[in-house]
């Protein structure tokens, strides 16, 4: 073979080898990049629906407390009712159409030490509303005397007994005096947040706290330490106009392991076989070496031969001639 052939089918051989690492490596990079997202992605969710079972357990909480003082009997001290009614006759039909939208607002003052925050008393806004679309027809009220459509949208315009409670800005500040540790536990969080990662399948342990404006709480579980790089957290206790002063946040010491984990057999397999193809590619290219080295040997001994060769032939024939003709 030409050496110059030789040498560009090593090279080509060689790039190959080279392109296909570089892809496997390409890959196996890529997936460890989604198998990262889809564990910050698994992670928030976790953290998200935390937060929002604790918010949604305070809140149920203070439902709970404001309904049995309002079952008690307590009266609102100031009442404000805001009513739109809308009365359409159609002229091209038999119709006559009622629709009603009505809010009752109730501003209480409940004493404060029941929920122990240092208030002496605290201002509650109840806020019934209701809404209601009626469609009559002509016939019925002219056949029916009795049937007085003024009267009837008073009845109408009365309030339903659904009811739900709302909080004012008071239920803010209510909140956000009462100190952290009195609103959570850790057994809580803990709890939470374990149950929802195992049903991501991510079964490692993790650590938790809840920060306060990058200030450490009661609330944070042994050996919790805050590494930017790798700490995820999310609001907790959001306001009306989703601002905070409180971040939950956790968490993974073996986090780098448990990703890893998850790619190691692919990552192993693809090892092995492009050893296997490296080792292969190898011994090939030290046989066709060998092979080309002992190719020049025999075509360098057969020319020395062959040159050995030459000499005592040429004597030969020379002292035959010599003798054939002895001129």
């Amino acid at each position: 073979m030409n050496k110059k052939l030789f040498i560009i089918l090593i090279l080509l051989m060689s790039l190959s080898l080279v392109g296909i690492i570089f892809v496997q490596a390409y890959y196996i990079n890529n997936s460890l990049k989604n198998e990262e997202e889809q564990f910050t992605f698994n992670v928030k969710k976790a953290l998200s629906f935390t937060s929002k079972n604790i918010e949604d357990r305070e809140f149920k909480e203070y439902v709970l407390k404001f309904q049995d003082l309002l079952d008690q009997g307590v009266k609102p001290d100031t009442t404000a009712f805001r009513e739109l009614y809308l009365k359409e006759e159609g002229s091209g039909s038999n119709e006559k159409l009622i629709y009603r939208n009505s809010i009752l607002e109730e501003n209480y003052k409940l004493s404060s030490s029941i929920f122990d925050i240092g208030l002496d008393s605290i201002n509650i806004k109840k806020v019934l509303s209701d809404r209601e679309t009626k469609v009559l027809k002509s016939s019925a009220l002219e056949s029916n005397s009795n049937l007085n459509l003024d009267a009837m949208m008073f009845e109408f315009g009365k309030l339903s007994k659904g009811a739900e409670i709302f909080y004012d800005t008071a239920y803010e500040d209510l909140s956000y005096r009462v100190p952290i540790h009195k609103r959570v536990t850790k057994e809580e969080i803990e709890s939470l947040l374990k149950s929802k990662l195992n049903e991501d399948n991510i079964d490692i342990d993790f650590q938790f706290a809840i920060y306060s404006n990058d200030l450490a709480t009661k609330i944070q579980s042994e050996d919790f330490e805050l590494i930017t790089e790798s700490t995820y957290s999310v609001p907790v206790f959001q306001n009306k106009n989703d601002g905070s002063n409180y971040r939950l946040l956790v968490n993974f010491p073996k986090r780098n392991v448990f990703v890893q984990s998850s790619i190691i057999k692919m990552t192993l397999l693809s090892i092995i076989f492009t050893s296997i193809i490296i080792i292969a590619y190898t011994s090939a290219l030290m046989q066709l070496l060998k092979q080309r080295k002992i190719s020049e040997i025999k075509t360098d001994f057969i020319n020395n031969m062959t040159h050995e060769f030459k000499t005592p032939i040429a004597t030969i024939n020379l002292a035959l001639d010599a003798i054939r003709n002895p001129t």
